[in-house]
């Protein structure tokens, strides 16, 4: 068993709170956790009572106050709402599923025969099972060249469709928005662009209204002597 690439560690981001797949039960659940988490949290009375609405000295705690209601707010989401599924890692079916396969046979094999300490089918079990993590740890460590090599055999063989499927998926929902057009940052502005290219599209046009009036009275004669 070999395998190439880089053994760098790949980092993963942490999958994020998914609101769109939480049921009834689930916020219900939320509700009822951040109410305790919440009920924790010490109210600061000294700043609900200073009198002066300019104060700088109680920044601090106030700053204090806000993260725990954040933290908690975050902290019983966590542990109450459903989390965005994992994409599925590319090369996982290809390589690691066969040594994942095999090790669960000679795991299963080794129950059978009692779970010996010792022995052939003991070691063919370890062997298989520390082939198995090892082939995980590779692909989960080379997703840019392993997604890179698939993207390369698919282009070649002029598979074009699935090319375009594997850049999909490499990207995901990911859309990408201008910061700068023509000059002009931020959305606004850039909305105010859009708006005048169209105004002068639509404008750049000129017609009589006289002549619409005639074109479409010949193109209703034409209808009824030809329909």
């Amino acid at each position: 068993m070999s395998f190439h690439y880089s053994n760098e560690p790949r980092v993963h981001p942490v999958c994020k709170i998914s609101w769109r797949r939480a049921t009834d039960h689930n916020i219900v659940s939320y509700k009822e956790r951040l109410r305790v988490k919440l009920n924790s949290i010490v109210l600061p009375r000294k700043v609900l009572l200073c009198p002066d609405l300019d104060c700088s000295s109680h920044s601090t705690e106030i700053d204090t106050y806000y993260g725990r209601l954040i933290d908690a707010m975050k902290s019983a989401a966590s542990e109450c709402i459903p989390r965005q599924r994992k994409k599925a890692l590319a090369g996982w079916s290809e390589v690691v599923t066969p040594y994942r396969n095999k090790s669960i046979f000679w795991n299963k094999i080794w129950i059978e025969n009692g779970m010996p300490e010792v022995g052939l089918i003991r070691d063919i079990r370890q062997s298989t099972k520390k082939d198995y993590k090892h082939a995980a740890k590779w692909v989960i460590r080379n997703q840019d060249n392993i997604t890179a090599d698939r993207m390369t055999t698919k282009l070649h063989s002029d598979m074009n469709r699935e090319f375009w499927d594997e850049v999909k998926r490499v990207r995901g929902n990911a859309k990408d928005c201008a910061g700068v057009i023509d000059d002009a940052v931020g959305e606004d502005a850039i909305c105010d662009v859009f708006a005048s290219k169209y105004e002068e599209l639509y404008s750049s046009v000129s017609f009589n209204a006289d002549d619409m009036v005639e074109l479409r009275r010949d193109v209703d004669i034409d209808i009824r002597s030809k329909c």
